[in-house]
């Protein structure tokens, strides 16, 4: 089948500024450009992580710090407008950027904002259109995934003005208490709530995964859950590829065939299941759900077309 893919997800782009390394080619990342070739379109969500319990204030610098590495690698062309959003969309083949490429920025925990919503209309003329709320702990947005914490006053605050401006608020991280929350204000602007890198809580316990209820609601709202590659969050043993299709076939189950789609977490885990060290083996994910009588047209949803429908729905 022609295979495309549409990845929620990654922490490439941090990695690589950490580490001084190209995204368009390396061999020492689980993403370069030049590894994609398996994919005849390829859209990722490039996430840059505010780390965890530093200054606000040098998070936010660090961000665009990070942001410039990008556009000093790949031409800052970003799927922004719907009128963007086309099959054929790239960079095209100057500085070695591989056709049919395009990216989308994220901000993987909220804390940088440090208080002032000014800085969600920053962000979004910067070209960033998800924002992962929060990532441990309890933080004045509101309750990670190791709490029971829901949304703060702040925080809901923020979550409004996102929904107005047009960043998705993502749950990935959150708990529950936050994550039905949130996708409840989605519900309110008729906005499509994400959850970009999270797994299937009743297919494994994991407090990181979204649980039947809330990925119900979220389904109700016409949004996605991208399904990552992360083995603590997928098995309690050893993980291979079939553990993430179960995840697909549970969210499937659950009624979410237009709503399931992939946040593999590239570079944000060590640790990948058995036989996929990096995006150029993603294509064994798609030839294990052909193995279990997956239509190609249901295989396409999942790797690109419901992420697709989700940013054109975003971004118009």
């Amino acid at each position: 089948m022609n295979l495309r893919l549409f990845d929620l997800h990654c922490d490439t782009v941090l990695e690589a500024f950490g580490r001084k390394l190209d995204i368009n080619r390396n061999d020492r990342l689980h993403i370069s450009l030049d590894k994609s070739g398996d994919f005849s379109v390829y859209t990722q969500v490039f996430a840059i992580w505010s780390r965890h319990g530093c200054d606000p204030e040098e998070l936010w610098h660090k961000f665009f710090e990070v942001k410039d590495y990008i556009d000093t690698q790949i031409p800052p062309q970003r799927l922004e407008t719907q009128e963007e959003c086309d099959p054929n969309y790239g960079c095209g083949e100057e500085g070695g950027v591989r056709a049919n490429f395009s990216y989308i920025l994220a901000m993987e925990g909220g804390a940088p904002i440090n208080g002032d919503l000014s800085r969600l209309q920053t962000l979004y003329d910067a070209g960033v259109r998800v924002l992962t709320l929060v990532w441990k702990g309890t933080d004045t947005i509101g309750g990670a995934f190791d709490t029971k914490d829901g949304l703060t006053g702040y925080g809901r605050e923020l979550v409004h003005r996102c929904l107005e401006l047009g960043i998705a608020p993502d749950v990935s991280h959150a708990s529950d208490r936050m994550t039905a929350e949130v996708i409840e204000l989605c519900a309110e602007y008729n906005f499509p709530a994400l959850a970009s890198h999270s797994n299937c809580r009743s297919v494994y316990n994991s407090p990181r995964g979204i649980t039947d209820e809330n990925f119900r609601a979220l389904v109700e709202t016409g949004g996605i859950v991208g399904v990552n590659l992360v083995p603590a969050q997928l098995s309690d043993s050893r993980c291979g590829i079939e553990h993430v299709a179960a995840h697909i076939e549970r969210f499937l189950e659950l009624g979410g065939e237009e709503c399931v789609a992939l946040g593999c977490d590239f570079d944000g885990t060590d640790h990948l299941p058995e036989g996929i060290r990096g995006i150029a083996d993603l294509y064994k994910l798609a030839d294990k759900l052909g193995q279990y009588n997956y239509p190609d047209e249901l295989i396409d949803k999942v790797f690109y077309a419901n992420g697709r429908k989700y940013f054109d729905r975003l971004l118009k």
